[in-house]
């Protein structure tokens, strides 16, 4: 078995991505374009250690998302010895109904460096396809399942997930996105990097997990429109606001040991966990993460 390549000590690991806009990271001084420089440094630093990068969204192949690709393509290995990577270095996954706005050409000009797969609708609903696509109320409802699909599927690639900001109301998820990106990565021992510098959805995982009772609940929660679809096909009972996914989720998330579990998986202590929750740049947070990171099991 060959060693692991110093200049590369996270050849492979795939690193699954949770940064977005929050409700307050505007007010917090970071701007859209701040929020996609972050996407862009993160996905750069893992990339340059030799990890894949997996993101679960719409894929256009302009803004942030090509910037990210132009990188990767510089960086590919194009030795074909042990150090190529044969598996594609970013792969990106597509809640139905949505599709990827990527021409044939471009699947062949980027294939060995970029995969974009569009998720299908969860088994359960196939069956009621036309009548989902006729009825508004099951169509919003079906999304909410298909994102949840497309996110069962991302954390099963993913050896780790770093989060950051994250919308806490309006999604047309369950409940916010990040937040149950964050979640599965728990409830499946992955370890999970959770940096409050944007606030938003992660920044109210931290504080469910840290014991804080001052949580905002809404981003553990539907809106309206999609909790009265969940109710049409027996997710959760009606007006019963703890059948709610989030609610059971929040309720986990909060119990004692949270944060000794979660820096048990994430390879990096107490104190370090805090660091990176607080982490005022996001120098600080690609340092604490790449340091997590490397610490675990079979990395240099």
């Amino acid at each position: 078995m060959s060693s692991p390549d110093p200049q590369r000590p996270l050849a492979g690991l795939a690193v699954g991505l949770s940064i977005s806009e929050s409700d307050d990271s505007a007010e917090a001084g970071f701007s859209a374009l701040e929020v996609n420089r972050t996407v862009r440094r993160v996905a750069e630093a893992l990339l340059g250690q030799g990890a894949r990068v997996l993101f679960g969204h719409d894929w256009r192949a302009d803004g942030v998302m090509a910037e990210v690709l132009r990188f990767a393509l510089d960086y590919q290995p194009s030795d074909g010895g042990e150090n190529a990577h044969p598996a594609p270095r970013l792969i990106n996954l597509v809640a139905w109904p949505r599709r990827a706005s990527l021409s044939p050409d471009e699947a062949r000009r980027f294939a060995g460096v970029l995969e974009v797969v569009e998720c299908s609708l969860p088994e359960v609903l196939a069956p009621s396809f036309a009548a989902i696509e006729a009825d508004p109320a099951l169509s919003l409802a079906a999304q909410a399942l298909a994102l949840t699909h497309m996110r069962q599927g991302l954390n099963d690639l993913a050896a780790a997930r770093l989060c950051i900001g994250g919308r806490k109301s309006g999604s047309s998820g369950r409940f916010a996105g990040v937040a149950e990106e964050a979640w599965l990565a728990i409830e499946t021992g992955k370890p999970l990097y959770l940096a409050g510098l944007f606030g938003g959805a992660t920044a109210e995982v931290i504080r469910a997990i840290t014991g804080d009772r001052e949580i905002d609940e809404a981003a553990f929660r539907p809106t309206e429109k999609v909790a009265a679809g969940l109710e049409r096909i027996g997710e959760l009972k009606t007006g019963d606001i703890d059948t709610l996914p989030g609610a059971e989720v929040l309720e986990r998330l909060r119990r004692p040991g949270a944060l000794e579990r979660l820096a048990e998986a994430n390879r990096l202590s107490v104190e370090e966990n805090r660091a990176l929750f607080h982490a005022g740049g996001i120098s600080e947070v690609i340092a604490l993460t790449l340091t997590g990171l490397g610490r675990l099991p079979g990395r240099a």
